[in-house]
């Protein structure tokens, strides 16, 4: 996977789907109030990331950006190019990856689409 650029936000523990996506919309929100423009953002992927320092994980909703704004710089992580391992499930995953350094979950829009039993991509880079 290459270098690639998420515009983060505060991870809120969610219970549902459709909470999840209440999150990423405040995600969408937050990015357009700093005037990033739409076109540069619904093209790419939303999930949550995840960066383990030795002792704690945290979290993170993100949107990733074609590019960095150097506006965001506060907002923006950089996610290393590497080689991932990548697993997908109908149920979050992140929780049984072993360690990890980075962890980046992603819902899949996989046909047909269920809206209460989303696929979920999990990246892990060890």
């Amino acid at each position: 996977m290459p270098e690639r650029y998420f515009f983060t936000t505060p991870y809120m523990k969610t219970t549902s789907v459709i909470e999840y996506r209440k999150a990423v919309l405040g995600t969408f929100k937050a990015l357009h109030a700093g005037g990033i423009p739409d076109k540069d953002v619904f093209e790419f992927e939303s999930g949550i990331y995840f960066e383990h320092d030795g002792s704690e994980v945290k979290k993170f909703f993100f949107l990733e950006l074609p590019y960095p704004y150097p506006k965001l710089d506060d907002a923006v992580k950089i996610i290393p190019a590497s080689v991932y391992e990548c697993r997908q499930s109908y149920k979050s995953m992140v929780n049984d990856a072993p360690d990890f350094k980075v962890a980046i979950e992603t819902e899949m829009f996989s046909n047909p689409y269920d809206l209460n039993r989303p696929l979920w991509e999990l990246k892990v880079l060890k």
